[in-house]
């Protein structure tokens, strides 16, 4: 089997219900502050972590997630050297774009059983926009993934076959989640929904908060600059549950 290749993280960027920007978050975590609202999709008084009305553009989740993906990208881009700029242009680049789809409320409602079936991927048109948009890139791969709860983590591993079999230089790893209508129900039917305070650590938690984010890193084959490195990732499946784990526990 040949060795997985590393993966090197040459640059990040993130919005969350905390703002834009990986500092953002790590602060709000820092000083425990709660950045949770009643949710604005279900009178059901859960509370949802959901990113600010200023990073949102009215419209279609479609339009929101690309102007999400463009303001990241654009961040990111002032924080490369020229260098890394210029290598971009010239080698070979992979867009990935992964989510767990729960915020998909206009692709289903607006199709009918009979057609369905034979619309695009509604997160495909977010990759063409965007590769087109940034035409200074070498694009030659875009990819949406969408594996539930583990859809970066698997996105993750894709890009690490990619470098392992020299087929991409660089990848442009990007992930997000809306929260709809349809996934708040889902997880309110389940009665795993927190309707006080997110508290994950407490003897008393009473469940947990879905939170919005997008977020964005550039992966690199190989780098003398980057000293963050990922050096394997791995995902399993028992084949015991589409949803679940062995209820004997024998996964673990």
């Amino acid at each position: 089997m040949k060795k997985p290749q590393a993966l090197f993280i040459e640059a990040s960027n993130c919005i969350t219900a905390a703002g834009l920007g990986p500092q953002a978050l790590t602060t709000v975590l820092e000083e425990g502050r709660v950045c949770a609202a009643p949710a604005e999709v279900a009178n059901t008084g859960g509370l949802v972590c959901m990113i600010s009305a200023e990073y949102k553009v009215t419209g279609s989740f479609q339009k929101t997630l690309f102007q999400a993906l463009q303001r990241l990208w654009e961040e990111l881009s002032q924080k490369l050297s020229k260098e890394l700029k210029n290598d971009l242009a010239s080698s070979r680049v992979a867009f990935i774009f992964s989510s767990t789809k729960g915020f998909i409320e206009d692709f289903i409602w607006q199709s009918s059983p009979e057609s369905i079936r034979k619309l695009a991927d509604p997160f495909d048109g977010i990759c063409e926009e965007f590769i087109q948009t940034n035409s200074q890139v070498h694009w030659i791969h875009s990819l949406t993934l969408s594996s539930a709860c583990c859809s970066s983590h698997v996105a993750l591993e894709y890009a690490q076959d990619l470098f392992s079999t020299d087929r991409m230089d660089y990848v442009v790893l990007a992930g997000a989640d809306l929260i709809g209508s349809f996934i708040y129900s889902g997880f309110d039917s389940l009665k795993v929904l927190s309707h006080t305070k997110n508290k994950p650590f407490s003897a008393d938690r009473d469940g947990l908060q879905l939170g919005e984010a997008i977020a964005m890193v550039l992966l690199s084959q190989k780098s003398e600059t980057s000293n963050i490195k990922i050096a394997h990732v791995a995902s399993d499946t028992e084949g015991s549950s589409i949803t679940r784990p062995s209820v004997n526990g024998q996964g673990l």
